[in-house]
């Protein structure tokens, strides 16, 4: 199943998909996000959250780990050659009950740990390699490119080197914490008339999927939304 889709034509365009089980009244909405996009993206997925019942969010809680895993697409923000925004979506003006089943600070301490000395060096001084590359050479459709890489289930793009660790910490140690809070939705909440939505990076969703045709689940609605156009507009005041 595809969530992220680039052509030259539409661009980067992210399929926002609901999930019905034959005989629960309950559906389950999966947003693929990209932290890198349009405003209007962003602001588009917030209006829709209005009309949920529950969400269910990611945000691997604030620690240096954590900071230094994200810099790739923090620092990119600003960049005049990209003119593309961080995600930023105020669950608080949304007003919906959500959870955050994501990592602890401790949990991503620990597992930076178990990473080697090595490798966190290394982490370290690629992603700021890549964040100066991008920010004076990258363009939307190298951006593109990598999301194309990502939708294939690989982590940042910055950190392709270390797969095997990274993955373990950034991926599959969150899909199983993501995994656990669906079926808890599932057991404690299938007869309810509610939607539920889930709000994660497009690499996450191959496991929430999987889950929810584990469950029963079966898509019934898609449509696309507009994630950045390849090229961006061009300024006639340039």
């Amino acid at each position: 199943m595809q969530f992220i889709e680039v052509t030259e034509l539409c661009g980067v365009r992210s399929a926002v998909i609901t999930f019905r089980r034959a005989g629960s009244a309950l559906r389950f909405v999966v947003y693929p996000m990209v932290h890198l996009g349009e405003p209007g993206f962003y602001a588009e997925v917030e209006q829709r959250l209005h009309s949920h019942d529950l969400l269910v969010v990611e945000g691997v809680a604030h620690s240096p780990a954590g900071r230094a895993l994200s810099a790739a697409y923090r620092h990119l923000e600003g960049s005049s050659r990209l003119a593309l925004v961080v995600q930023r979506i105020d669950l608080h003006t949304v007003g919906v009950p959500f959870i955050n089943p994501d990592l602890t600070a401790e949990a991503v301490k620990d597992g930076w740990r178990r990473i080697s000395l090595f490798q966190r060096a290394l982490v370290r001084l690629l992603v700021p390699v890549y964040v100066i590359q991008m920010r004076l050479f990258g363009t939307r459709r190298v951006l593109a490119r990598h999301l194309a890489v990502e939708e294939q289930g690989d982590v940042d793009p910055a950190l392709n080197d270390f797969p095997d660790a990274f993955d373990e910490l950034m991926l599959h140690s969150r899909d199983r914490l993501l995994v656990s809070a669906i079926h808890a939705i599932h057991q404690e909440r299938c007869m309810e008339q509610i939607l539920v939505g889930v709000i994660y990076g497009a690499e996450h969703m191959h496991a929430v999927v999987d889950a929810l045709w584990r469950l029963g689940y079966r898509p019934c609605d898609a449509e696309w939304l507009t994630v950045f156009d390849i090229d961006p507009p061009v300024s006639l005041n340039d």
